[in-house]
């Protein structure tokens, strides 16, 4: 909440006359409004959209040692065929 006042959040979205309203609340959610100019489902608790940032930078992070992981496979299964491919022409004499 301390976050959410420095930010000048805590009364997000601001009271407005209702004809001036862009937003209307989503039913069933305290936290969620809807932008009734482009339909869009905003998501007005701060801490929320914090943890979803965290854990999608984790998420992020992950899979680009995932995709590290599997172009290091790749380059050692290439210098593995190209040590066959020597071992084979010293083998055969084509050296």
């Amino acid at each position: 909440m301390k976050i959410q006042k420095e930010m000048g959040m805590e009364n997000f979205p601001p009271p407005m006359p209702q004809q001036l309203k862009p937003y209307s609340l989503v039913d069933g959610y305290t936290n969620l409004i809807r932008d009734d100019k482009t339909n869009a489902i905003l998501n007005t608790n701060y801490n929320e959209y914090e943890n979803y940032k965290y854990l999608k930078s984790i998420k992020d992070k992950e899979n680009a040692r995932i995709e590290n992981l599997e172009n290091n496979l790749e380059d050692l299964k290439s210098d593995i065929n190209e040590i066959k491919n020597l071992l084979r022409n010293l083998a055969n004499g084509s050296w």
